[in-house]
């Protein structure tokens, strides 16, 4: 039979290892659910009428089409941002597996002596 205290350290760790995978998931899902847009697009509208600054422009004549290079720079940022904790989240996932296959070694008596 074991030990209180065998229990506690490696039950411990396995807990751990569990929530850090489900952190590792949760952090994973999260770097891929965003998907950036490969171009911002901008279109220029004239309101309708002469009005103040703020009138709806859903009404509005379409004029064209604007770009935006600090845009573009922006989703390729934040595509590397994704890709990199998308990579961290993987890492941090095999080390919680890692870590709990561990604590479950450690409960087997063969490998005990």
């Amino acid at each position: 039979m074991m030990s209180a205290l065998t229990i506690v350290s490696v039950g411990f760790p396995l807990i751990a290892a569990g929530f850090a995978f489900v952190a590792a998931v949760l952090w994973f899902r999260s770097a891929k659910i965003v998907k950036t847009p490969p171009r911002f697009a901008i279109h220029v509208v004239r309101p309708p009428g002469e009005g103040p600054l703020g009138v709806d422009p859903m009404d509005g004549t379409y004029i064209g089409q604007g770009y935006s290079k600090d845009l573009d720079e922006l989703a390729d940022a934040l595509k590397r941002q994704s890709n990199t904790s998308a990579w961290a989240a993987r890492c941090a996932g095999i080390s919680a597996l890692l870590w709990a296959a561990s604590a479950l070694i450690a409960l087997c008596p063969s490998v005990r002596g």
